[in-house]
């Protein structure tokens, strides 16, 4: 039985888990902050902010300001839509802010699939 809600727009920051692999073979899970801007049938839709100008193969923008207004150093965007179930991401940052022009870039990401 499909739900088929209405996506509900979101426009928040919470950390969520990612897994790296290292070098010696060891995997270790660190919390990074995501961008969430869509709720649909219990998953967030979500993009990863980092301090990283290059992850792997990931293209990544430069955000025009850093999302915390506690850090003062540049603020990165990977370019991939991602998805998880809500249960999975951790507490909401309240005073974390997206600009427009960013969160236009986000969005056209989103809307080109």
């Amino acid at each position: 039985m499909s739900t088929n809600k209405q996506p509900k727009k979101k426009r928040e920051f919470r950390y969520h888990p990612i897994v790296y692999t290292c070098r010696n073979g060891k995997t270790i899970m660190i919390d990074h902050p995501a961008f969430i801007f869509l709720e649909q049938d219990g998953n967030y839709y979500y993009v990863t902010i980092t301090h990283s100008n290059k992850i792997n193969e990931q293209i990544v923008f430069r955000l025009k300001k850093n999302p915390n207004p506690n850090d003062k150093k540049d603020a990165f965007c990977v370019m991939e839509i991602r998805n998880d179930k809500k249960q999975k991401f951790g507490r909401k940052h309240k005073r974390w802010t997206i600009v427009p022009e960013d969160k236009e870039k986000i969005l056209q990401l989103f809307y080109k699939k």
